[in-house]
């Protein structure tokens, strides 16, 4: 007959035991199975995850897209799905046009990306959901009159007056793996800059709205 047994190690090692079958068989009264089992150190319910990120986003309000880079060191807890990271997006060169009466203004704006919360997620049966927020900081700012390029603005005190919130999701259809990343992608409001200088309200019509979209592909790093 087949006969289950249960061991639950109480640390790591070897174990050797003997199973002892008593009957009323008056010649064999009782055998003896001799058995081993094997614990092992249960295996940790967190993994850090570093996932390079490629890509970019479209503010709607200037019709222009800006290139993204950049990295997020994730801790993903295995039980649950959910984790923490870091986001570190790095900063980036944007072409920016909008309609200024019967004309279109160009400018050149130096972009950059200040994490103000841990971003925060879950990654359920191969669904990823991330929610991230980010002050966009625009140190620099070129309008081109004439073909010739005037600084107008920026400095280290441009920025929105309040984080960009983000959420990003895995896109439909795919299987995002801790092992293979996977493409996310959002849409989100930019709130309006402050202290860019006189011609903040003129930077605003370039980067502030809703509707603004991001698409990145992450791919984990060695």
């Amino acid at each position: 007959c087949a006969v289950e047994i249960s061991f639950t190690a109480a640390a790591a090692g070897v174990r050797n035991a003997q199973l002892m079958i008593s009957s009323d068989d008056p010649e064999n009264a009782e055998v003896t199975v001799p058995v081993s089992a094997e614990g092992f150190e249960a295996p940790s319910n967190e993994i850090e995850l570093l996932l390079g990120l490629k890509g970019s986003t479209f503010i709607k309000s200037s019709d222009s897209t800006l290139p993204l880079n950049g990295s997020i060191a994730t801790l993903l807890e295995l039980a649950s799905g959910t984790f923490e990271a870091d986001l570190n997006v790095e900063p980036t060169v944007g072409h920016f046009s909008i309609k200024l009466l019967f004309s279109r203004l160009k400018a050149v704006a130096n972009v950059e990306f200040e994490q103000s919360e841990i971003t925060t997620g879950t990654l359920i049966n191969g669904k990823l959901t991330a929610n991230s927020h980010l002050f966009i900081k625009v140190p620099k700012v070129q309008l081109k009159l004439f073909g010739i390029p005037i600084r107008v603005g920026g400095g280290d005190q441009c920025q929105s007056i309040q984080p960009v919130d983000i959420a990003l999701t895995s896109n439909e259809g795919s299987n995002f793996s801790p092992a293979t990343g996977g493409d996310v992608s959002g849409v989100y409001d930019l709130p309006p800059l402050e202290n860019c200088g006189l011609l903040t309200d003129v930077l605003n019509q370039f980067l502030t709205g809703s509707g603004n979209t991001i698409d990145l592909t992450l791919t984990p790093e060695l």
